[in-house]
C-alpha cells in the first residue's frame, strides 16, 4: 500500500543491478554463449570474405529474444576485425531488423 504522505519514487530498485540487458535490441554481450552452432553458420557463409570473394547470402529469423541480433552484431565485429587484418576493404550494411516490415506482419 502506497503512503499518501510518501513520494513513491522515493525508495530504489533494488532488484537489478543493470537493466540495459533487458531492454528490447541493447544487448551487446563481448562474450556469446551456447550459440556455436550458429556462429558456425555464419562462418560457413561469410569465410570467403575475408579473402576478398563475394559471400553467400544470410537469412536470420526465429523467435524474439533468442540472440539473432546480438549474435548477428558479434559475428559482423568479428568479420571486420579479421577483413582489417588481411587488408580487405569491407563496408557491412546492417543489421536489418526486420520487427515492422511488411514480411513480418503477414507470418
Amino acid at each position: 500500500m502506497v503512503q499518501t504522505d510518501e513520494n513513491p519514487f522515493d525508495g530504489t530498485d533494488e532488484i537489478f543491478e543493470a537493466k540495459q540487458p533487458l531492454k528490447k535490441d541493447s544487448f551487446d554481450p563481448e562474450t556469446i554463449f551456447h550459440r556455436d552452432k550458429e556462429i558456425n553458420l555464419y562462418v560457413n557463409a561469410l569465410q570467403d570474405v575475408v579473402v576478398g570473394h563475394e559471400p553467400n547470402n544470410v537469412f536470420v529469423y526465429g523467435p524474439t529474444g533468442v540472440g539473432k541480433t546480438a549474435v548477428t552484431k558479434w559475428v559482423r565485429d568479428m568479420l571486420l576485425e579479421k577483413a582489417d587484418e588481411q587488408e580487405v576493404d569491407l563496408e557491412i550494411l546492417g543489421p536489418v531488423n526486420c520487427r515492422n516490415s511488411v514480411l513480418h506482419k503477414a507470418a
